[in-house]
């Protein structure tokens, strides 16, 4: 997790600006970035995986990756046109689909790797449960905000529906970030914020006018 630091300035013309976000090297905005996944998989739902160099999404044993930027350096006033999240895929299957969805409770990153604590399947922090277990619809998350099918081992880029993104810009408190479902029994890894590899971890770009 890194505080935020500002190196693109917005436009005070009121032309649109474009700026990143994340860990990722060469974003406009180093921001706080939060990110793990959960499964049901047997011995796993009591599991945190917050300090994972890499993030797993399968069907078939209910694994979801969560995610947040901080977007707290636009102003509450900006107006969002376009949105998207791109991150480093490192395992796939073709026939699998990655599903956004945004996620309507707090939750804590956690530092396991595979140990005891939260967040995890069962709960979204230490001592309190997803309203939804596995932050399921329709208390822990929302529908359908964004959907990108892999290709290849290299960056994908996923569109996000302006409007969510436009309620964490006007509402910071909202914003508890995204959930990616896989489609498929073979799991979809993408690096994670813990990646070595600076320029392989999750970036989400916004364009709007101040």
């Amino acid at each position: 997790m890194t505080d935020g630091i500002v190196d693109a300035l917005p436009d005070a013309s009121g032309a649109s600006v474009t700026q990143t976000f994340g860990v990722r090297s060469g974003v406009d905005v180093v921001a706080a970035t939060v990110d793990t996944f959960i499964s049901d998989e047997t011995g796993e739902p009591t599991l945190n995986y917050g300090g994972s160099e890499e993030l797993r999404s399968e069907a078939d044993v209910s694994e979801r990756i969560l995610i947040r930027f901080d977007l707290a350096s636009i102003p509450t006033s900006a107006v969002v046109s376009a949105a998207s999240i791109t991150v480093r895929i490192i395992q796939f299957d073709a026939a699998g689909t990655l599903t956004a969805r945004p996620l309507l409770e707090s939750w804590t990153e956690g530092t396991g790797d595979g140990s005891a604590g939260a967040a995890n399947f069962t709960q979204r922090m230490t001592g309190t449960a997803w309203g939804t277990a596995g932050a399921g619809s329709p208390l822990s998350s929302g529908a359908v905000i964004g959907t990108a099918t892999p290709t290849a081992l290299a960056d994908l880029t996923m569109t996000i529906d302006p409007a969510s993104v436009q309620t964490w810009v006007t509402t910071p408190a909202q914003n508890f970030g995204l959930i990616f479902f896989n489609s498929f029994t073979e799991s979809i890894r993408i690096a994670s914020t813990e990646d070595p590899t600076a320029s392989a971890r999750p970036m989400m770009t916004v364009t709007y006018v101040p």
